[in-house]
């Protein structure tokens, strides 16, 4: 990974998304910089402990559980941030937090971020957690049509009307789906 320019980066963290095919979650079903598909989680859950009768054995065998798997995906923030800059501590912080900007920075010394990027991360981490995974890459295909000749994302003015865009997207993709 060596990105250079908001394009660069849309495109390693489309491409990267695209190919693991799924949110990044935590046990809770949150999405997160490290985490795990559903079928993990859903290996993971403990059978036959009640929570609501021993709420600290079955965390307690919850975590065990996940212990014996290591992260298998990234979101798209989580994507740019290296394995050895990551720390759990970023954990449900926003690319707005000066924290994850720094391990995202770090881990991309050469990209000269601007307000712009971060509006792009936003985007694109607003696809992962919110839109449907089948219909991730229309909604890349939508925000690969704001970036500038020098690869600069010009969002900052969009990001209302293409969040828009997403949820109509979504509705027409839902729509085919279910005339089918």
């Amino acid at each position: 990974m060596n990105i250079t320019t908001d394009y660069e980066a849309f495109c390693y963290i489309t491409e990267k998304l695209l190919e693991q095919n799924a949110r990044s979650l935590r046990e809770d079903g949150t999405c997160v910089y490290r985490g795990y598909t559903e079928d993990i989680i859903e290996k993971c859950r403990p059978v036959g402990i009640d929570p609501d009768y021993d709420e600290q054995l079955y965390f307690q065998t919850f975590e065990d559980n996940f212990s014996k798997f290591d992260y298998n995906l990234k979101c798209a923030v989580g994507h740019l941030i290296k394995d050895d800059v990551y720390s759990p501590y970023i954990e449900e912080q926003t690319i707005e937090n000066e924290t994850v900007f720094k391990a995202v920075l770090k881990s991309n010394p050469q990209w000269n971020m601007t307000e712009g990027s971060i509006d792009l991360l936003i985007v694109l981490q607003h696809i992962h957690d919110r839109a449907q995974v089948g219909n991730w890459a229309e909604n890349f295909n939508l925000v690969k049509n704001f970036f500038n000749e020098d690869g600069s994302y010009i969002g900052s003015s969009t990001i209302v009307d293409l969040e828009l865009k997403m949820v109509e997207i979504e509705r027409l993709l839902q729509s085919n789906d279910s005339n089918k």
